[in-house]
């Protein structure tokens, strides 16, 4: 995952993390790790087009801002400062990994998947219908409805994203 301090929001990041893991392997591990960058209202489409020729970041990961640990520079306005960048990731064929609640303190800690469903990745998937999501870790049945009412078009999966590990 890349929500670590500070997060890993370039390319040089993801490659220079992944380094470090294939440092701490054993001599005989074939294990791959395969980078994510973390989405911030600052990210430049640059970034996706360096980040898919570097053929070590497979993804991007939307934290909203405040969310989880150490997502204190995650995203606050996802159609208003990353427009730009989720449209390069269709171009650039890279999933969005997403985390999916919202902060809102208004909002039932029980209901914030399900609001951010309503509030986000709905409008998100109907503006962007080619851009490739992954809803990490669910937790409610809403969730699994949604996942299951996505349209091949829409480039929603049914699937656990545990390739893609950090």
């Amino acid at each position: 995952m890349p929500n670590l301090k500070p997060p890993v929001t370039t390319t040089a990041a993801a490659v220079s993390y992944r380094e470090s893991i294939l440092k701490a392997l054993p001599a005989n591990s074939n294990f791959a790790p395969l980078m994510t960058l973390y989405l911030t209202d600052n990210t430049h489409p640059d970034e996706i087009k360096l980040a898919r020729k570097s053929g070590v970041v497979y993804a991007v990961k939307l934290y909203p801002a405040g969310v989880t640990t150490n997502s204190q520079d995650g995203v606050s306005d996802l159609f208003g400062n990353c427009l730009p960048v989720l449209e390069e990731m269709i171009e650039q064929n890279m999933p969005l990994l997403v985390h999916g609640e919202v902060t809102n303190p208004e909002v039932d800690i029980f209901d914030r998947e399900k609001a951010f469903i309503d509030t986000i990745l709905r409008p998100l998937t109907q503006r962007l219908p080619n851009l490739k999501v992954v809803m990490e870790h669910i937790t409610t049945q809403d969730a699994v409805r949604f996942v299951e009412s996505c349209s091949e078009e829409m480039h929603c999966f049914k699937e656990d994203c545990n390739r893609i590990i950090t």
